[in-house]
């Protein structure tokens, strides 16, 4: 069965909104056939991810303060899925996200799509700088980060492996 990984980096204080975050991706009306898993990372060892109910499909991971790049990056060590997306601890998925980074990578490599940001007061603000909906205009991303303002990142990309090996061995 295919599966999209879902991964989040936490910090101590940054998991205020773990609760919203993932009923938000408990909500998400997948294709048939697919399931989802939440690669969960706690930058330290403080014990924030024992907020959230149990599930399954929750895979919760601790290790030495890094950072959030680092807490990203050892998540996705532990995903496995087809299809990785990130999401982080202040956000909640919109309806259907998921569907439609699925069905977008029938047709392209990678893709972002919305969240919104939870704020203190229980609100919810869109990116300051979201794309409008539909494909990107080529450039677009490039120019920003010359500007040193890239609005988002790429958040759903699909997985492959290639092998390269000059023997047999490397076969898969």
């Amino acid at each position: 069965m295919p599966k999209v990984s879902v991964i989040t980096a936490v910090h101590d204080g940054g998991h205020h909104f773990l609760r919203e975050a993932y009923t938000s991706l408990r909500d998400q009306e997948l294709p048939p056939g697919w399931e989802w898993e939440w690669c969960l990372q706690e930058d330290g060892d403080s014990g924030v991810v024992d907020c959230l109910p149990p599930d399954e499909r929750v895979l919760p991971g601790s290790g030495l303060p890094g950072r959030a790049a680092v807490a990203r990056t050892m998540a996705l060590a532990r995903a496995t899925g087809s299809v990785v997306r990130t999401l982080d601890a202040d956000d909640v998925l919109l309806p259907g996200a998921l569907a439609r980074d699925i069905e977008a990578l029938g047709r392209v490599a990678w893709c972002t799509s919305a969240c919104v940001d939870l704020l203190p007061d229980g609100s919810t603000r869109p990116g300051p700088y979201d794309p409008p909906a539909g494909p990107v205009p080529p450039g677009r991303f490039y120019a920003e980060q010359l500007d040193d303002r890239l609005s988002v990142h790429a958040n759903t990309s699909r997985r492959t492996r290639t092998w390269c090996a000059p023997w047999a061995a490397g076969r898969p």
